[in-house]
């Protein structure tokens, strides 16, 4: 499967209301990369792992008339004025989609497992955003739980303890990752 590919996959995987942010779109490409076969570099940013290379792809698609991107002011919070970017495929992506998913019907249909546990477990892009942070960590080799807080400000990440517990539940819950183990006395 290539990048792009997933990447469609993933905006027809929401319907009609399309995916609706960039950093949400990161994080399920992030998720669903390995189960897919898709190799993709991450590098620690604002609100976790980001690529660079899924935000490149994502603009191609745009620019070629695939993928549809509508931008508004988002509900959220901050400081800062915010965007939210909403991705729904085109006609043409929704046609590519399509034959991917009649020609590899049993990686569509993982796609759609795996997504759909992402999406059910999620509620929401903040639990992806804090649990792909810890996974990235994590994923770097062992980390006990207690280094975990540390690790993140490192990166330059604000995690605070009880997003720390449920996003290692999640990942556990998910077999997203092996163990995070436990301090020792």
């Amino acid at each position: 499967m290539l990048l792009t590919d997933l990447i469609l996959a993933v905006i027809g995987e929401h319907g009609s209301g399309g995916c609706r942010g960039r950093t949400r779109l990161q994080k399920l490409v992030y998720f669903l990369r390995k189960p897919m076969g898709v190799q993709v570099i991450y590098q620690p940013h604002y609100y976790g792992p980001y690529s660079a290379e899924v935000a490149g792809a994502v603009q191609s698609l745009v620019a070629e008339g695939l993928v549809n991107e509508a931008s508004g002011p988002s509900s959220r919070e901050g400081p800062f004025e915010r965007i939210l970017y909403t991705y729904t495929l085109e006609c043409d992506g929704q046609a590519l989609v399509a034959a991917w998913q009649s020609r590899m019907p049993h990686e569509a249909e993982r796609l759609t497992n795996v997504y759909r546990e992402l999406e059910l477990a999620s509620q929401g892009i903040d639990i992806l955003a804090v649990a792909s942070k810890i996974h990235h960590i994590v994923s770097r080799g062992p980390v006990r739980r207690d280094e975990l807080i540390a690790r993140a400000a490192g990166l330059g990440w604000d995690v605070d303890e009880s997003e720390k517990e449920k996003a290692v539940d999640f990942l556990m819950r998910h077999h997203l990752v092996k163990e995070v183990s436990e301090p020792s006395c």
